[in-house]
């Protein structure tokens, strides 16, 4: 089953992004969607499960990624959720691990075969809903 992605981050850009590295990456199928609030994050839940999150370090009005998270736990959604953010070196992200944060990444470090490496890694070994999330990747 092509995987799913949720964008929480408030430049739509990155959700262009994503899907452009997924193409790249000849990953078929792939579904890549946004919201640009925690708010609307939230709402995207109620419609789908994404196998993988990717919250924006700092989406307004939120200082960090804390409350982001805090949402999308409150909302039921136990997957993986990585955190980027354009400064890693942050220390709010010395606690990210403890707060159930599958990884922090800088977001501009992100390219196709980073996105498939954090998908087979997270997604791929954590989805309970879709086990073989990552299988029929045809990768380059």
């Amino acid at each position: 089953m092509p995987p799913r992605i949720l964008i929480l981050d408030d430049d739509d850009h990155y959700a262009l992004l994503f899907a452009a590295y997924l193409k790249l990456a000849n990953v078929e199928g792939g579904m890549v969607e946004h919201a640009p609030s925690t708010q609307q994050a939230v709402e995207q839940l109620s419609k789908f499960t994404p196998d993988l999150v990717f919250l924006d370090n700092r989406v307004p009005p939120h200082a960090d990624f804390r409350p982001g998270l805090k949402a999308l736990r409150d909302a039921g959604y136990a997957g993986p959720v990585v955190v980027q953010s354009a400064c890693v070196t942050d220390e709010v992200f010395d606690e990210a691990e403890k707060l159930g944060v599958a990884q922090v990444i800088d977001k501009f470090e992100m390219n196709e075969g980073l996105l498939v490496e954090l998908l087979q890694k997270h997604a791929g070994a954590t989805n309970r809903e879709h086990p073989g999330v990552m299988a029929g990747f045809d990768q380059a």
